[in-house]
């Protein structure tokens, strides 16, 4: 269903206190220094005072993990919370002298958004500037207000004694610092709409970050706990689930568009406590059925990862699956797990550095090195069956496949091979050799080293460097080529 969006006229709306009868850039009054220091979840950041109230620069926030942007043409500016939460507080601020003017306040036609609501503003001398106490008022009767934030997702708090204002935002966990705990302990994060379910994962630091584990929204709800369920029964809330509308443009247009739903998901784990329910309780178990589903890259799953080959017997299913999004390149590519019925479990079985990995029956084929391997994967013996010459790789892919067609020019070849139903393109150059191709083909040209293969649906350029849509590098080669199929 298509979505619709509120539409504002920017330049229609004007910031509260000031007169609507004054034009663009009229002096309409003055800003004063304060010997309030005004903080940002404790860090300083430099404040004025204006109408009795502590006010701050919208762009200061960027130093205070907020993402701030601004177009001209809606003369519109917003501020919302990043997910990166780069923070670089402004440094050296001190606090000012009561009463001492340091600017006029200026007529604007300038409208802000804070995570998404509309914050009155003032320009000061070119700077944006909100009351911290407009921009989290307190108790103002939303969904966040029983949590004690602002529809902004922020509060404050008045030390009157420290002459002190802290701006407080809702808690932003570090998404790295849950992945490396969750990696720590072999554990995945996994939503079931609020219900956080901690699960065990055998693949290493290829732990799914639970910012995306939302998928689609986890609740049309501004702010909802999120629960934990313990080993003994009882749960516990763990974090928080909140959303924002966004606010957003297109260049050159003189307005911007509110979502009229919640667009900006965010989910704040404890992970102090996270850490103790890593290292004290049993992961949620797994079916056999939700085993495999985790390891072939479910919604819920590992989602880096693709799956190459399934083979399912009787007692147990073996899934190669190969990595897709690499952050550490000295990490193994692929992995061998099998997954058992009963008790159901996984079990990784191979998890080393290889390069084209097949499965024929109960043996994996794996290049590794400067040599030819095989594996039994039931009893992991593994044994070394040639180098890795080409005529070696040759007699080897002969041995188990029909070869359609080899070429070889130096250190670089290409080998089509076919099992009867699928054909499986292999490729080599002086780094190794790699499988680009290992499905259904509806048509295969070859020139030397070069192939123009199509699946039925695409037409795909092939050489030894990889594979790419180009057809007119396609419609080269079907002229100039041999025809296999």
């Amino acid at each position: 269903m298509k979505k619709a969006a509120f539409v504002f006229l920017a330049a229609g709306l004007v910031s509260a206190g000031i007169s609507a009868s004054a034009a663009i850039g009229d002096v309409v009054g003055q800003v004063y220094s304060t010997d309030i220091l005004a903080t940002v979840n404790g860090a300083p950041i430099p404040s004025y005072s204006l109408d009795g109230k502590t006010a701050i620069a919208l762009r200061d926030l960027e130093n205070y993990g907020f993402l701030v942007a601004y177009t001209d043409d809606a003369r519109v500016s917003i501020a919302e919370f990043s997910v990166s939460r780069l923070l670089t507080p402004i440094e050296g601020v001190e606090r000012g002298t009561v009463g001492e003017v340091v600017g006029d306040v200026l007529e604007t036609d300038i409208v802000a958004y804070v995570n998404g609501e509309y914050v009155p503003t003032y320009n000061i001398g070119g700077r944006l500037v909100a009351a911290i106490e407009d921009i989290a008022p307190w108790n103002d009767g939303s969904e966040f207000a029983p949590y004690g934030y602002a529809k902004t997702g922020m509060t404050y708090t008045w030390d009157e004694n420290g002459r002190t204002i802290d701006l407080i935002t809702l808690p932003i966990e570090s998404d790295s610092e849950a992945w490396a705990k969750a990696r720590e302990y072999s554990r995945h994060l996994r939503f079931d709409g609020t219900e956080l379910f901690v699960e065990e994962n055998k693949l290493d630091w290829a732990v799914l970050d639970y910012t995306y584990a939302t998928g689609d929204r986890l609740s049309s709800e501004a702010i909802q706990p999120i629960t934990y369920t313990r080993n003994d029964g009882g749960k516990e809330e763990i974090g928080l689930y909140y959303s924002f509308k966004r606010v957003t443009w297109d260049i050159g247009a003189p307005v911007v568009n509110v979502s009229p739903e919640r667009e900006m998901t965010y989910i704040s784990l404890n992970t102090e406590r996270l850490e103790e329910i890593f290292a004290d309780e049993e992961p949620y178990k797994r079916s056999f059925d939700e085993e495999v589903d985790f390891y072939c890259g479910g919604r819920s799953g590992v989602y880096r990862w693709r799956l190459l080959e399934r083979i399912d017997g009787e007692d147990c299913t073996l899934l190669l699956i190969r990595n897709m999004g690499l952050m550490n390149t000295s990490d193994p590519e692929y992995r061998l797990v099998r997954i058992d019925r009963e008790p159901a479990g996984a079990e990784v079985i191979l998890k080393e550095q290889i390069a084209a990995p097949e499965l024929y029956g109960d043996e994996l084929c794996y290049f590794k090195g400067t040599s030819i391997y095989s594996m039994n994967i039931y009893d992991k013996t593994e044994l070394e069956i040639a180098s890795a010459e080409y005529r070696n790789i040759l007699a080897y892919i002969a041995n188990h496949k029909t070869v359609l067609y080899e070429h070889q020019n130096g250190n670089k070849a290409l080998i089509i091979a076919s099992d009867g139903e699928n054909t499986t393109i292999y490729t080599m150059d002086g780094y190794g050799i790699d499988i680009p191709v290992n499905c259904k083909l509806s048509m295969i040209y070859v020139s030397g080293d070069e192939a123009a293969i199509s699946d039925g649906m695409i037409r795909y350029y092939v050489t030894v460097d990889g594979i790419v849509e180009d057809e007119a590098e396609v419609e080269r080669i079907c002229a100039e080529g041999e025809r296999l199929l």
